[in-house]
């Protein structure tokens, strides 16, 4: 773990490091494959770069309020100026995940536009934006998993943050393979990756030992977030493809 990286006198955290070089690198490809838009798809790149900037806005936002308020509130509810003190650390990816979805929503309601076709285009992005998050967590020493004697153990623990990368980069990979071929219905690259990535999300939760607030009937509200996510996703997928046929 190398939480601060040291340039001479200058220290700066590997997590915002690793987070910025990422966001860069996804926004450059971002904008090389926004330039070869499909002009029958009704798509236009002024919408996807509005989306753009509202997924990183809404997910920053999203991913702070979640930490505060239901992962360290009474910490934060006792220092309430901290909570400005992002830099610091303390953010929830599903916060940012489910801020980015309602504001997206609400964007493609008042433009009349399709939020599942948005969704399909951006999946990719998000699942790389989350597969390259996770080395922040790892070089941070968050996220981390509980102790162990398997021999792949770092630092005597499981490496969660290994282990959600490893997944991600497999459905990233699955994403990437499946772009143009999934094609019955608008959002259903979305629906499948939504359902897998929860779905070893949920799983790999039972390995970490890291503070996520309070469980609920022994589970942690990120796999109940999960969990809701699969259960949706995969009824969405069902009857828009097999149900609404019938």
């Amino acid at each position: 773990m190398h939480p601060i990286l040291k340039f001479g006198s200058v220290q700066i955290a590997t997590f915002y490091v690793v987070i910025s070089l990422s966001l860069s690198l996804l926004i450059l490809l971002f904008s090389k494959k926004i330039e070869h838009l499909d002009n029958q798809s009704g798509m236009t790149a002024k919408q996807g770069y509005d989306l753009l900037i509202l997924l990183l806005f809404a997910g920053f936002m999203g991913g702070r309020f979640f930490h505060v308020f239901y992962e360290e509130w009474i910490y934060y509810r006792s220092y309430p100026a901290e909570i400005f003190k992002f830099w610091n650390g303390g953010f929830v990816y599903y916060g940012g995940f489910i801020f980015a979805f309602i504001a997206s929503w609400i964007y493609c309601r008042l433009q009349k536009i399709s939020l599942a076709v948005w969704a399909d285009f951006m999946t990719v992005f998000v699942s790389a934006a989350y597969a390259l998050g996770r080395f922040g967590c790892f070089f941070e020493g968050c996220c981390f998993g509980r102790m162990t004697d398997v021999s792949w153990a770092i630092q005597g623990r499981h490496p969660t943050q290994i282990y959600m990368i490893v997944a991600e980069f497999i459905l990233l990979a699955a994403v990437i393979l499946s772009e143009k071929k999934l094609k019955p219905f608008p959002g259903r690259l979305f629906l499948l990756w939504a359902t897998f990535h929860a779905a070893t999300r949920f799983i790999i939760e039972f390995y970490r030992d890291d503070g996520r607030g309070q469980f609920i009937t022994g589970l942690s509200i990120s796999q109940w977030i999960s969990l809701t996510i699969v259960l949706l996703a995969s009824f969405v997928f069902v009857y828009k493809h097999f149900l609404k046929k019938a």
